[in-house]
């Protein structure tokens, strides 16, 4: 009997699985989340945040995320630390934001003016968020606009998490004890 047939198909369908976990983001899967804010009004600045953000079965986008400002002007610096979720839904890998923010927490430290113009776990009007499609595999980008005291243009982007190089390690690792284990039987 020839073993070695079945042994490459075990091989093959598992570096598949493998490489399909690698490129596509189950619902519920964290992703990277970036932005870039330039701030104008009474004070001038950019800013920058990282965090995560994940999709649920119900359709909602959750970010959390840190954004660090600067304010050259007025020789300050904030750091925002906020959770905001986004309604919409999923067709096929599209995630398609309704216009809705579910919720938002939010907290302000530092000596920036931002600080006092931001608003602490107030959720917006419905409808006062734009409409936005992210791939629920490759991630997208998108901008917003808060308007104020403090005006801020918001570029945020999503993007996968690829799979650690553990992994790739690890599923090598169980190839090699499959074809030990197979050989011994033969024996």
């Amino acid at each position: 009997m020839n073993t070695k047939l079945p042994l490459a198909l075990t091989a093959a369908s598992v570096a598949a699985l493998m490489g399909a976990q690698a490129h596509a983001a189950p619902v519920g899967a964290a992703m990277a989340f970036s932005s870039v804010l330039v701030i104008t009004g009474a004070a001038d600045g950019t800013g920058s945040g990282t965090g995560t953000g994940a999709f649920d079965d119900s359709g909602t986008l959750t970010i959390s995320q840190d954004t660090y400002t600067n304010i050259p002007a007025f020789y300050a610096t904030a750091t925002v630390t906020a959770t905001a979720v986004y309604g919409g839904s999923i067709t096929g890998t599209t995630w398609t934001a309704d216009g809705t923010q579910l919720g938002e927490t939010s907290a302000c430290v530092g000596a920036a003016l931002i600080c006092s113009t931001l608003p602490v776990g107030e959720a917006p009007a419905p409808g006062t968020n734009p409409i936005f499609s992210v791939d629920i595999n490759t991630g997208g980008s998108w901008s917003t606009f808060t308007p104020g005291i403090v005006n801020i243009n918001a570029t945020a982007t999503l993007s996968p998490v690829p799979l650690p190089a553990a992994a790739w390690l690890f599923g090598s690792a169980l190839l090699g004890l499959a074809g030990v284990s197979r050989k011994r039987k033969m024996s």
